[in-house]
């Protein structure tokens, strides 16, 4: 199973995160994805995780794909079981679900660049 986590900004043209996790809901499904999506100060938080074909398709979508810019990715790395396991993809509703999935992130991206890892921080701190 294949597991990728990025950042980047929105974009005039972004719905909110809610609308973005409807819209991507049945295809995960059929296609056994599974992430979170977190959306902070103009900025995407993006895991998603699955199957490794289908991730990396979903992934050249999402590169490819107006909505946001400046994507950075965080993590890209084979894992036997998922850490967001709700099916689709799981938009968290309160503070400290969010936090949580944020400290989840940043744990997986221990061996990520230093400076991706600092533009992370500036953005998705729990102080921010």
């Amino acid at each position: 199973m294949l597991q990728l986590a990025y950042m980047s900004a929105s974009t005039p043209q972004s719905p909110d995160v809610h609308t973005l996790s409807r819209q991507a809901s049945s295809r995960n499904f059929a296609e056994e994805i599974t992430g979170v999506l977190l959306h902070r100060n103009g900025h995407f938080l993006h895991v998603i995780e699955g199957p490794k074909e289908y991730v990396e398709n979903l992934f050249l979508r999402i590169i490819a794909d107006d909505r946001h810019k400046n994507l950075h990715l965080l993590v890209r790395k084979i894992v036997t079981c998922r850490q967001f396991s709700s099916l689709s993809m799981m938009v968290p509703t309160s503070a400290l679900d969010q936090n949580k999935n944020i400290d989840m992130v940043r744990e997986a991206m221990a061996c990520t660049a230093s400076d991706v890892r600092v533009s992370f921080e500036s953005i998705f701190s729990l102080d921010a």
